[in-house]
């Protein structure tokens, strides 16, 4: 399994198991810790990052990163690495880290609340103290993205649609695609 496969995976993850309703995988934005996620999503309890791991040697010498070192350099609300099953022991993963695992075609949390409960329930895997600079400057740099590939008046448009202009428009959409 190739480390474009798990990041693909993790970003699945994040918008199916974890419920964010964004998800960036492997943008690199300015930020002062230097850290460029493999998947990173926002949901309404926080952020949630996915570090995935094909190789033992990759995951022992993450630990050396600056970000990790100082965790609250780093980002993401809850943290998780994504392995091949069976690669990295629940005991080997750093203070307040989740592991989830690639068994066949599926993703298990191996250690690490669920994303989707209460995030008052996140309890020892929340990291309140952490980026939120980088955080926000990923998230500018995604819209500032798609403002490029819109154009201003179409981006402008989209982010200021109503909802119920948004569903209308869905709608229409589906019956000429129909």
């Amino acid at each position: 399994m190739t480390h474009a496969d798990l990041v693909e995976r993790a970003g699945a993850w994040l918008r199916g198991a974890a419920g964010c309703k964004i998800v960036m995988t492997e943008l690199a934005a300015v930020c002062r810790s230097g850290e460029i996620p493999d998947a990173i999503g926002w949901r309404e309890g926080g952020t949630i990052l996915v570090e995935a791991k094909t190789s033992r040697a990759d995951f022992l010498a993450d630990r050396k990163k600056p970000f990790r070192r100082e965790p609250e350099r780093g980002m993401g609300t809850l943290r998780f690495f994504l392995a091949p099953a069976e690669m990295i022991r629940p005991n080997e993963l750093p203070p307040r880290w989740g592991l989830l695992e690639v068994r066949g075609r599926r993703v298990f949390r191996v250690v690490g609340p669920d994303p989707r409960s209460w995030s008052g329930a996140w309890g020892e895997f929340r990291h309140a103290e952490r980026a939120h600079d980088c955080e926000t400057a990923m998230l500018l740099s995604g819209m500032n993205r798609l403002r490029i590939s819109l154009g201003d008046a179409e981006f402008r448009r989209l982010v200021h649609l109503r909802l119920m202009d948004r569903d209308a428009e869905v709608q229409a959409a589906r019956e000429v695609a129909a």
